[in-house]
């Protein structure tokens, strides 16, 4: 029933009936091929009445509601014994007891009309002006709130379509990420063993170094697909937060061990502060390491060897917050505002080589989110970039026993 969608009540009719008393109100509305008429809300018509006007026809000698769509005009029946109109409805109104009728079209602009707002009398009747200015004004009332279903309609459809269509991908992007670790597993594995001589020489320096390369790119491979698989469970919904309690600083730490330097290149001075070094966090742990791992590579990435990079970590009103400052190659205001999406990569120094897959912002952003937290990007090129990644205090202890974990 077309009462129980949001946008149309019962309290559109009830203030129609106390304005024109004695009135009966009824909508019509068109069906999706815009040539026929069925009834969309008639709460005070008798059922049968009703199902006999499904289907309706548009056309000159339909009814008052035929009528009044096809024409884009009010159609008025004073007396539906008489009216010629009514000829093919007469027998079915007059048993239910009605006896005039009269019509507004809902109007969409230049499209087709939505359909009708009707109001019936039991007795011959003629609108006056007053009844029509209310006529009309519940008419625009019920047209806005028919237009509002529909948007509504064609929102959630392609919000359905959407949302099918990335977790299809989703699917696609974790089935295929477990498809390939396997072989990948199997080329790092036999290509260390090769590389290592561990069950003999390989008679020549030349394969040792080719195996240690095919090691490295397999590695390099892995990472590329444990992102990929990272992005599709987010997308997906399904990335699990494992709450740990540990120590930040001691996490910091181990994070500048394990920083990856881009081939050959020097690394800039990375300093650390940490105001409050006792100050301990209830989170993934696995997933802050990805998150402060990926900030100090970008950082390192992109800033030269003479450069510095700092990184703070310290409590304030909203949280604790994790920043990586650098004084490398900067970022565009252009770019600035799509960093953080799906494979965008934000350099834009063309001396600059820059490797990856443009995930691990994206990936960063939404671990810290998944947390309760959010991240914020300030940079400027030529002066460098601010990356901080905001906890939210009720995961933040001082010393001590771990707080309850935040809720999800």
């Amino acid at each position: 029933s077309f009462m129980a969608k949001p946008y149309l009540r019962e309290d559109h009719f009830i203030g129609g009936r106390s304005l024109i008393p004695g009135c009966i109100c009824s909508v019509q509305l068109l069906d999706v091929t815009r040539t026929r008429v069925r009834n969309g809300a008639s709460p005070s018509l008798p059922t049968d009445y009703t199902d006999n006007l499904h289907d309706l026809v548009i056309g000159p000698n339909e009814g008052s509601c035929g009528t009044a769509i096809f024409t884009r005009k009010i159609t008025v029946v004073e007396d539906i014994q008489t009216d010629p109109r009514w000829k093919k409805y007469r027998d079915s109104a007059t048993a239910h007891g009605l006896a005039a009728c009269w019509s507004i079209p809902l109007l969409d602009g230049e499209n087709p009309p939505l359909g009708s707002f009707a109001i019936y009398h039991r007795y011959p009747h003629t609108p006056g002006k007053r009844e029509t200015e209310v006529g009309k004004i519940f008419a625009d009332v019920v047209a806005v709130a028919i237009k509002r279903r529909e948007e509504y309609n064609q929102l959630m459809t392609a919000r359905m379509v959407a949302e099918s269509a990335s977790k299809g991908k989703s699917d696609f992007l974790m089935h295929m990420s477990h498809e390939l670790r396997t072989p990948l597993n199997a080329i790092i594995g036999f290509s260390e063993a090769m590389a290592s001589n561990m069950f003999g020489p390989m008679g020549s320096d030349i394969y040792t170094g080719y195996a240690r390369d095919i090691h490295g790119s397999g590695k390099i491979l892995l990472n590329i697909i444990d992102r990929i698989l990272d992005v599709a469970r987010i997308e997906a919904g399904t990335f699990e937060i494992r709450e740990e309690f540990f120590c930040v600083a001691d996490l910091v730490e181990e994070c500048l061990h394990m920083v990856n330097l881009p081939g050959d290149k020097k690394p800039p001075q990375i300093e650390v502060q940490t105001a409050q070094p006792t100050i301990h966090l209830t989170a993934d742990r696995q997933a802050t390491t990805s998150i402060i791992l990926n900030l100090l590579s970008n950082a390192v990435k992109f800033t030269p060897a003479e450069g510095r990079i700092e990184i703070v970590t310290e409590y304030r009103d909203d949280g604790l917050n994790i920043r990586v400052h650098d004084n490398g190659v900067g970022i565009s205001k252009e770019n600035l505002t799509d960093i953080g999406k799906p494979f965008v990569r934000a350099n834009t120094n063309p001396k600059l080589r820059s490797d990856g897959t443009g995930l691990g912002l994206f990936i960063t952003r939404s671990l810290v989110e998944l947390h309760g937290g959010r991240l914020e990007i300030r940079s400027e090129p030529g002066k460098g970039t601010d990356v901080t990644a905001i906890f939210p205090t009720d995961r933040v202890t001082f010393s001590g026993e771990p707080r309850q974990p935040a809720s999800l």
